[in-house]
């Protein structure tokens, strides 16, 4: 099941009336689940399970799409990695390969953390998702969301940095010491998702700072920062009321990408999703 609100407006002057040709800053469509739906891992650990169907047929043409996870048992680690897809069942193609699927989910004090990757998803596409994680057979609630910005979108991103072996992202293990993601990216983008990650249990809950960089070692150039809290009973969220990191810039191929936090535990991850022209 998915919900719609269409028919975006703009004032004439007089009345509100419907936005035409992207006349409107505001989506046009707005499209998702109603409820989340869960997903299920391979009975083998750092193994993708079958692919369960989010939405059966979008209402509408989207580019950007809002990803939740609730993937939490308490003092279990539950790292997890995600893939998206679209197209009919036995014949899925990934639009967003090894999404964060683990430590993530709600907390009283905190945001969801949320995702937010900009990609186009075709008007009538069935959306699927197949979960592989470091518990067997472990489920995940997941929820999605689609938005129409009139802005156009690739129809897959690049994920850097993702653990497949592990069912996590790349260990930041320092103290505000950059760790490479990627040393040449394979293309050139016009935007960086940066996904955080949990990866301990009975940790103690702390704020901490990602940053993404480029250029070469020693000589990164800042290209913006997250605040993310991570709490003891392994959530993974964006501090109070921070939206999802995306950088939006030209980042050319061949560029080197790196990011950095500043808590010093050597239970933070992080992913990295590049998105094409």
């Amino acid at each position: 099941m998915s919900y719609q609100l269409t028919t975006a407006k703009v004032w004439d002057g007089s009345a509100w009336v419907p936005a035409v040709g992207g006349s409107s800053p505001w989506p046009t469509t707005v499209d998702g689940t109603v409820n989340s739906v869960n997903v299920t891992a391979d009975a083998s650990v750092h193994t993708k399970g079958a692919w369960t169907e989010l939405i059966a047929s979008t209402s509408a043409a989207g580019n950007l799409l809002l990803v939740m996870v609730q993937n939490q048992a308490t003092n279990v680690g539950t790292e997890g990695l995600l893939d998206i897809a679209i197209g009919a069942g036995g014949a899925e193609s990934i639009i967003v390969a090894n999404a964060v699927g683990g430590q993530m989910g709600l907390n009283v004090n905190r945001n969801r953390n949320d995702l937010i990757f900009p990609v186009s998803i075709p008007a009538g596409s069935r959306i699927a998702g197949r979960l592989q994680n470091a518990i067997a057979s472990r489920v995940a609630a997941v929820g999605i969301g689609i938005i129409d910005t009139g802005v156009a979108a690739p129809s897959s991103l690049d994920t850097i940095g993702a653990n497949t072996a592990a069912s996590r992202g790349t260990n930041l293990p320092s103290n505000d010491t950059y760790v490479e993601l990627t040393a040449s990216t394979s293309q050139a983008y016009q935007a960086i998702v940066m996904a955080p990650l949990g990866t301990g249990n009975n940790v103690t809950p702390t704020d901490t700072t990602y940053t993404l960089a480029k250029g070469a070692s020693g000589s990164e150039v800042e290209l913006g920062s997250a605040r993310v809290h991570h709490s003891n009973v392994e959530l993974c969220t964006y501090a109070f009321t921070q939206l999802p990191f995306i950088y939006f810039g030209n980042v050319p191929a061949g560029t080197r990408l790196a990011v950095k936090q500043v808590d010093g535990s050597v239970l933070r991850d992080v992913i990295l999703y590049g998105v094409p022209y």
